[in-house]
């Protein structure tokens, strides 16, 4: 007789109708777009930003900036920074926002943009702007120098 019954295999007893506390049809699956957001909160971040209007970036005029202000004209140039001379890249505005929504949420300063790792790192920006290195000594400097209005 005990070769006519069969036991079913049903998996673990967790899977049975009153083992499960998850009702049916319901999934533990994100809902966020986990290919582009860390959580369900960064996709509500991008999403108020798209109302937002954007403010474009622009180069300072090299002419115009010698003629009124040459002490900071020479200032940029004494610290190298004569990528503020150049016209601007233009930017991908979905990756950038969706940068800026991952952000608070960053782990040891690398944030996710379209699932990719993107260090973050106040180390790292200036070699991507290619920026001069800025020691101690310069930040004393120009913040011991009172604002201009």
């Amino acid at each position: 007789m005990s070769s006519a019954r069969k036991r079913r295999n049903t998996g673990s007893s967790a899977s049975g109708p009153r083992g499960s506390s998850r009702a049916r049809g319901q999934t533990s699956a994100p809902r966020f777009d986990s290919t582009r957001f860390v959580s369900a909160e960064a996709e509500a971040r991008y999403n108020q930003k798209l109302a937002k209007k954007l403010l474009h970036e622009v180069h300072i005029d090299r002419k115009a900036l010698v003629k009124e202000c040459p002490n900071m004209f020479d200032e940029l140039r004494r610290c190298q920074l004569d990528i503020f001379f150049e016209a601007p890249e233009k930017a991908n505005i979905q990756l950038v926002r969706e940068f800026y929504a991952n952000l608070p949420e960053h782990e040891d300063k690398v944030v996710t943009v379209c699932n990719i790792p993107v260090n973050a790192a106040i180390e790292v920006i200036p070699r991507v702007y290619r920026l001069p290195a800025f020691t101690g000594d310069d930040y004393y400097i120009m913040s011991s120098r009172p604002m201009v209005d």
